[in-house]
């Protein structure tokens, strides 16, 4: 007797044959892998992208995390650029260890064959381009008022482009890490200032903090960029240490007691730490974490400068031999709390300023001048051990200083003053340390910074 079929509807065959494609569709995906291939869902600097810093990191974000270790993942750029990998999350982040070079392409691949614990293979290449911006400078030169006001200077162009028009000038300033924001004091009619944020794409200036009766200032970011330490004094009393988050309405004290005060704060690299000036006590460096202080003794007022590895701060105190007065610098040693004299304990005393460390943490440059003798500063560079001292520039009719590091190293900015000229004002400069070419780029001018 043949079998009947009559039984089942057209519904109950269609719902059968669904089930057995499902399950067709599984043994093929146990049997032969998925095919669907490793997604990539973004990659950073993005494709075409034609200003970005050279401090920037190249990130490609994956739907699903590859099993590779950092370090093992096929990413190269072209130029050849040395540096780290690590994973956060889904996505690869490439940090290198030097600055890219400004005004350069850079041409990305990631070769195939990452594969993920789910059986997922990135099927094809991917290869992506980007260019780094050119290295602009950031300063102060006075308004046809006589203010001063922020300058960008842009190599190439013709003309250095006025940023500001405040009613009194800018006290003081500092760029983002992103180079793309910059944090001014600009100065009231009553002698105090407020706190403005200016996004250099748009040029249009937001206030960050009023202060009213108070002079606030000595603005510094946090390595992330997304606070500010600050310092803020009454007209009549010290200065004391605020915070300030980026887009937030209200500031709060770094330290919960008023008596500690402050100024001149620094960020380490690594944003653990942070140094400033302590009245009556010298350079301060707090960790942020755990309050743990370290006090390295210091009469000039000036900041500390730290080691790339935010393992050290350098700073300067004055130095006293009989009656002969010096000014050395010193090195303060995190792990140890031990400082260490760097420039010479010789006959001749020096007056040496101004240290800053090369991004490499290779160098020190600083400004070098006979003690109590009436020549200008002239710019060195030595070891962070003090060895292998070596004058940089030789005109003593000339002050130099203090000295920048352009963030690949190669470069020195400063400001300059010819002392021979009575109404002389300051200038700026770029020294480059291959050829030792100097080369003038703005006057009148102060206060210059790189932007990356």
């Amino acid at each position: 007797m043949a079998p009947s079929f009559a039984r089942f509807s057209r519904f109950d065959l269609a719902v059968g044959l669904t089930w057995l494609a499902a399950l067709l569709a599984v043994v093929l995906v146990i049997g032969r892998g998925d095919r669907v291939g490793l997604q990539i869902v973004g990659v950073a600097p993005a494709d075409g992208a034609a200003d970005v810093s050279v401090l920037a990191e190249v990130r490609v974000s994956f739907a699903q995390q590859p099993t590779a270790a950092a370090e093992d993942v096929p990413l190269q750029l072209q130029p050849e650029v040395a540096g780290a990998r690590r994973w956060e999350g889904n996505t690869l982040v490439f940090d290198p260890t030097s600055a890219l070079a400004p005004d350069t392409t850079y041409t990305v691949t990631l070769a195939a064959g990452l594969s993920t614990s789910q059986g997922r293979t990135l099927l094809q290449p991917r290869q992506w381009s980007f260019r780094t911006r050119p290295l602009r400078i950031l300063y102060l030169a006075p308004d046809e008022m006589g203010y001063d006001q922020l300058f960008l200077h842009t190599p190439g162009e013709a003309q250095d482009r006025l940023l500001t028009a405040t009613p009194f000038g800018i006290w003081d300033f500092a760029p983002a890490p992103d180079g793309r924001r910059v944090a001014y004091a600009a100065l009231r009619g009553d002698g105090g200032s407020d706190l403005w944020l200016l996004d250099l794409e748009d040029a249009r200036p937001r206030l960050l903090r009023a202060c009213p009766a108070a002079l606030c200032s000595g603005p510094a970011w946090s390595p992330d960029g997304r606070r500010l330490v600050f310092e803020e004094r009454q007209f009549v009393g010290p200065a004391r240490l605020w915070w300030l988050e980026v887009g937030a309405d209200e500031a709060t004290p770094v330290f919960e007691d008023p008596q500690i005060l402050g100024f001149a704060a620094q960020w380490s690299p690594d944003g653990r730490w942070l140094s400033f000036i302590a009245p009556l006590e010298g350079i301060k460096v707090v960790n942020l974490s755990d309050g743990a202080t370290l006090v390295a003794p210091s009469q000039m007022g000036e900041p500390a400068a730290w080691s790339p590895q935010a393992d050290a701060v350098v700073l300067s105190d004055v130095v006293v031999v009989g009656e002969r007065i010096g000014v050395a610098l010193f090195r303060l040693d995190l792990a140890t709390a031990r400082v260490t004299r760097l420039s010479p304990e010789t006959v001749e005393l020096t007056e040496d300023t101004s240290p800053a460390w090369s991004p490499d943490g290779q160098w020190l440059a600083f400004g070098r001048k006979a003690a109590q003798v009436a020549t200008g500063s002239q710019l060195w560079l030595m070891r962070p051990d003090g060895s292998q001292a070596q004058p940089l520039t030789s005109d003593h009719t000339t002050h130099y200083g203090p000295p920048v590091w352009s963030p690949d190293g190669r470069q020195l900015l400063f400001q300059y003053v010819r002392l021979a000229e009575p109404t002389a004002q300051p200038g700026i400069a770029a020294l480059d340390l291959a050829t030792g070419e100097l080369r003038p780029l703005a006057a009148p001018g102060r206060a210059p910074v790189w932007l990356p």
